[in-house]
């Protein structure tokens, strides 16, 4: 099953109790089957989602975001397409050495700040930045047919 995107929330419960209710009386959702694979832009109500959820959920930072802060970030910066490489190959921890390495490089102030509060969110759930198709293969999920998530970011760097 695969939802594209939801907004709704007008029920009395917090909003992940009441998707989880609309997963199971909408797509016949069992928590003891299910895994579900969360993918947003790292919001805190959506990435609260990792408490509610457990171990029974992926938290999947979008990559569309993450390049889009990227691309106005270093588009002039020399380091850009170096970025840009390990961010599309999933290989989180080189993408947030670049991106920590660059602190101090940039020409403004306020991409100064910018970045700086990009490293802290994107610190605080480092193995979203991975492929979560990985993720899932170790928990012994079968992956197959499923596609990258922020696709429109997602080519590969050559």
């Amino acid at each position: 099953m695969y939802i594209e995107k939801v907004e709704f929330h007008e029920g009395k419960l917090p909003f992940w109790e009441e998707f989880e209710q609309y997963l199971m009386t909408t797509y016949e959702y069992n928590p003891t089957k299910h895994h579900l694979v969360i993918n947003g832009d790292g919001a805190k109500w959506v990435t609260s989602c990792r408490d509610y959820f457990q171990h029974n959920a992926t938290f999947v930072i979008d990559r569309f975001y993450v390049a889009r802060d990227v691309q106005r970030l270093f588009r002039e910066h020399s380091r850009y397409r170096s970025i840009r490489k390990k961010l599309a190959n999933y290989d989180w921890e080189g993408f947030m050495t670049e991106l920590n390495s660059a602190v101090g490089t940039l020409e403004n102030e306020k991409r100064e700040e910018r970045l700086e509060e990009l490293i802290a969110q994107l610190s605080q759930y480092p193995d979203a930045l991975g492929d979560y198709c990985e993720r899932l293969k170790g928990k012994g999920i079968d992956t197959t047919g499923f596609r990258p998530m922020g696709r429109r970011n997602d080519e590969r760097v050559r």
